[in-house]
């Protein structure tokens, strides 16, 4: 009789191993075998969402491989402690996000890369990672919570009808408290705007006439460059370093423009944050040159820790924008403003001729969030998946390539000489993925770096965002500046 031992050596802490006796022809075999099983010790999410993840991060890795059979539920249910409905619903997700194909009567088995990637190219789906939007969150229950208690504390039609242009004093209240963590403000000294480019339009129509010349960042919001177009104004660029606008480069530019823009906390698209003397450098140089600032501070309650806003030290010539869609829910698409007492009237007649007046109802939605500190959970949220995205970014690109606040939902990625970017963006949109590319952001006829910006947000989830990432990884490592390679 004759034995055959076959022993695998793993090095991957999610395998633990099986053993076999197989009995044939009067040989026996005895092989090791291995079970992936995931680690759920240290998850903030559902059990089954946790495995739905591991399996993606795995695949990524490279843990778990194309082809690979994946344990029978019941068997990984046991393992782990949980029910066979648990397991059932995470290789169901699993599948949903193409990691893994589900044939009945034979199991489940992880999607080779060119699988998944060749069925986003069939549906005519993209992986977006172009928009720079918040994570989507799902909170049915808080919203219909929340709607009930309004609608059973006040008369919820009044809801439906006309209001003030600034919104009522109560949601100013309310939206004051929640700017005012960055800057100091009352009910008196801030405005409701339907959403940051509304209050952006609304700011440059105050400041500015059709023919008069901004300043901005030598690498801009496309939302400021499409509302300079809009209302025939000439942007100048001002050169940037690692903190953005250089002092001197705005000095010398301000002899010819009264009007500033610029995102100071986590600037979009270089992710640069200006540190409190470049800020205090800028207001001096504002004092000097009597120049106006529309500061967008969109990203400033969602990075921890961020510096006190450019208004903080020149208050009296600064309108400030915040996003509560940046920052706690896409859907809630409000903006506050802080204006200048001297700019208040004729910022509300823009806002008037923009917009009219925000919606009641968002705006009593977001006071209640506000007020029962439901906002401060949501921010926390926010900033917790926009951490775990951007580790995920790390795990995947190569960390020369990037650079990006870690509760930050976008990254820069400087691209190796091998590629251009435009040639990058259309390689990776044949793959499946969109992102933008340093033109986007440049104002017409200004020199671009090369470089593109990567939006973590608006992948519909982690998974998904980890397709698309390595998608552009397998790009970059390829070398080879060509638009028809295909993976």
């Amino acid at each position: 009789m004759f034995f055959l031992v076959i022993n695998t050596i793993n090095l991957n802490s999610h395998i633990e191993p099986i053993y076999y006796l197989i009995c044939f022809n009067f040989v026996i075999i005895i092989v090791t075998m291995t079970i992936w099983t995931p680690d759920l010790s240290s998850t903030t999410t559902s059990k089954y969402e946790a495995i739905a993840e591991a399996i993606a991060e795995d695949v990524s890795t490279g843990a778990l491989t194309p082809g690979q059979k994946l344990p029978p539920q019941r068997e990984l249910a046991r393992r782990l402690s949980v029910t066979i409905g648990t397991i059932g619903r995470a290789y169901a997700l699993a599948e949903k996000r193409g990691l893994i194909s589900l044939e009945v009567g034979r199991g489940s088995f992880v999607r080779s890369f060119e699988s998944r990637s060749n069925e986003l190219g069939s549906r005519g789906d993209v992986i977006d990672l172009g928009l720079n939007l918040p994570p989507v969150t799902e909170h049915d229950d808080l919203l219909a919570r929340t709607l009930a208690q309004i609608s059973n504390s006040r008369n919820i039609v009044t809801l439906f009808g006309n209001a003030p242009v600034e919104s009522f004093e109560q949601h100013r209240a309310a939206a004051a408290k929640w700017l005012s963590d960055r800057v100091a403000c009352s009910s008196e000294d801030v405005l409701i705007c339907s959403g940051t480019q509304n209050a952006l339009i609304s700011a440059l129509a105050t400041l500015t006439n059709p023919g008069d010349s901004i300043l901005v960042e030598e690498l801009t919001f496309p939302g400021l460059i499409a509302a300079a177009k809009l209302l025939h104004l000439e942007l100048v660029a001002v050169k940037m370093d690692d903190q953005g606008i250089i002092p001197a480069e705005l000095d010398q530019a301000a002899r010819n423009s009264n009007v500033l823009y610029c995102i100071p906390t986590n600037q979009n698209p270089t992710t640069a944050t200006m540190s409190k003397s470049r800020r205090r450098e800028i207001a001096k140089i504002a004092d000097r040159r009597d120049l106006s600032i529309i500061e967008d501070d969109v990203y400033g309650k969602l990075i921890e820790n961020a510096p006190a806003p450019l208004a903080t030290y020149a208050i009296q010539r600064t309108i400030l924008i915040s996003s509560l869609a940046k920052t706690l829910s896409l859907g809630l698409r409000l903006a506050i403003v802080r204006v200048p007492d001297a700019l208040r009237q004729n910022m509300m007649a823009n806002m008037r001729a923009t917009n009219f007046f925000p919606s009641p109802l968002l705006c009593e939605i977001a006071a209640n969030w506000i007020n029962d500190d439901t906002a401060t959970e949501l921010l926390h949220e926010q900033r917790a998946i926009a951490h775990r995205r951007q580790q995920i970014a790390r795990e995947v690109l190569q960390k020369e390539w990037f650079q990006g606040d870690p509760h930050g939902n976008h990254m820069w990625l400087n691209l190796p000489d091998a590629w251009t970017a435009e040639t990058l963006e259309r390689a990776s949109t044949e793959n499946g993925v969109n992102l933008y590319t340093a033109t986007a952001f440049s104002p017409a006829g200004t020199p671009h770096p090369n470089a593109v910006r990567i939006a973590l947000g608006a992948a519909r989830h982690e998974s998904e965002l980890r397709i698309g990432l390595n998608v552009i990884a397998r790009l970059l490592a390829d070398g080879t500046d060509r638009c028809s390679v295909r993976y």
